[in-house]
């Protein structure tokens, strides 16, 4: 057998592995891309909200904001994340009243307006709402 008939069935079969791991290749990229479009688009759930604020915040406990205690180091996070869940979720007020342990629609729009209103004087506060709700938007 000479030489030329040894390689070029071996120079084939390397081009068909080739073009097997170009189409791989090709499939992965466009896996990743709709992966992370699909990220990009959805949504975060209510707990990543809370979560997501709780970490900002340095609450260790989440389920701290569903207690109805008047503590400053569980209003302001609460307070955040009914902002947040509101405006990324578009929840009702009654539906953040029940999520949060049956706190009134009234309570509720409270909380989401000293948090509207203290953005608006207090920069570091609005930093720090704006940190978790990029964080978010990030699905992250």
């Amino acid at each position: 057998m000479s030489e030329q008939a040894i390689t070029n069935p071996f120079r084939m079969e390397l081009e068909k592995i080739r073009l097997g791991l170009d189409r791989l290749d090709l499939w992965a990229r466009q896996m990743e891309q709709a992966y992370f479009n699909v990220r990009q688009d959805r949504k975060p759930t209510a707990y990543e909200v809370v979560s997501a604020v709780c970490e900002e915040w340095d609450v260790f406990d989440a389920e701290q904001l569903k207690q109805h205690s008047n503590m400053q180091r569980c209003v302001e996070p609460r307070q955040v994340a009914m902002y947040l869940l509101r405006l990324k979720l578009g929840m009702s007020l009654p539906a953040l009243g029940d999520f949060f342990g049956a706190f009134h629609h009234t309570t509720v729009l409270h909380g989401i307006n000293k948090v509207e209103n203290r953005m608006k004087t207090d920069e570091e506060f609005k930093q720090r709402v704006e940190r978790v709700a990029v964080k978010l938007s990030c699905g992250g």
